[in-house]
C-alpha cells in the first residue's frame, strides 16, 4: 500500500471513503434510528416498544453529537485522512444529527400520548423546558447547514447560532446524562456517556488553546467552519 504525504491518503486510497461522502453518509446514519422506529411500529407496537425507541434514539444521537461537537478539534491536535473526512463530512453528519434527533421527539411525543401517567411521573418540566430549547437550535442549525440559509442569515449570525447553540445541546446531554447517572449509579452507561461529553468539551478546549498559542497569543478571530 502506498503513501501519499505524512500519512495515508484515505479518501485516494480507499475508493469507499469517496463514495460514503456527503448524502450518502447521511443516508446510511438516518437508515438507523428510521429502522429502530419501523421495527416498533411492525413488531412491538407497546409501550416497552416505545420506550426502547426512545432510549436507543437519544444514545446513538449522543455519540453522533460528540464526535460532531470534537471532529475539529480532533482534526487540529492529531490531523490525519480520518478526522479530514470527518470534517469534510460534518455538514451531513449534523443533518444527520438532526433527522435522528427528531426520531427521538417522536418517539417521545408517541410515548406521553400511549403512557400520560408513565411519561408525567418520568418527565419534570425544567428538562422539558431546556430540552425543547435544545431541540430549537437543533432544527435552527439543521436548517442553516446550507449554503443559501447561511448566507441569508450572515457569517457573524450563523457563528453564533451554531456556537451557542451547539454548547447548549452539549448542555442538555450533560444535564440529562448526569441527572440519570444520580438517579441510577448502578448503571455505568450513564457514567460512560458523561465521559464522552466531556472529553468532547476538554478536546474543543484543547484545541482551541492550540489555537491560540500557534497564533502567538493574539486575539484570535473565528473562522467560519462548514457544516
Amino acid at each position: 500500500m502506498s503513501k501519499s504525504g505524512p500519512g495515508f491518503d484515505l479518501t485516494h486510497q480507499f475508493s469507499l471513503a469517496n463514495w460514503l461522502s456527503e448524502w450518502r453518509l447521511f443516508a446510511l446514519l438516518v437508515a438507523t434510528p428510521i429502522s429502530m422506529a419501523a421495527n416498533v411500529a411492525l413488531f412491538h407496537r407497546d409501550v416497552d416498544g416505545v420506550r426502547t425507541v426512545v432510549i436507543l434514539t437519544v444514545r446513538y444521537t449522543l455519540v453522533l453529537f460528540c464526535l460532531i461537537f470534537s471532529v475539529s478539534a480532533l482534526q487540529r491536535l492529531w490531523p490525519n485522512d480520518i478526522f479530514q473526512w470527518l470534517l469534510r463530512n460534518r455538514r451531513y453528519m449534523g443533518l444527520s444529527f438532526a433527522a435522528s434527533h427528531s426520531v427521538h421527539i417522536a418517539g417521545l411525543a408517541v410515548f406521553a400520548l400511549i403512557a400520560p401517567a408513565s411519561y408525567a411521573r418520568e418527565s419534570r418540566l425544567f428538562s422539558e423546558i431546556v430540552g425543547a430549547i435544545g431541540y430549537f437550535f437543533v432544527l435552527a442549525m439543521a436548517s442553516t447547514s446550507f449554503d443559501v440559509t447561511r448566507a441569508w442569515l450572515g457569517d457573524a449570525r450563523w457563528r453564533t447560532l451554531h456556537s451557542v447553540g451547539g454548547y447548549w445541546i452539549w448542555g442538555v446531554f450533560a444535564y440529562m446524562f448526569g441527572k440519570r447517572s444520580l438517579a441510577y449509579p448502578s448503571v455505568p452507561l450513564y457514567r460512560v456517556a458523561l465521559l464522552l461529553l466531556l472529553l468532547s468539551l476538554a478536546l474543543r478546549l484543547i484545541a482551541r488553546e492550540r489555537r491560540r498559542k500557534d497564533r502567538g497569543g493574539l486575539p484570535t478571530v473565528a473562522v467560519p467552519e462548514r457544516r
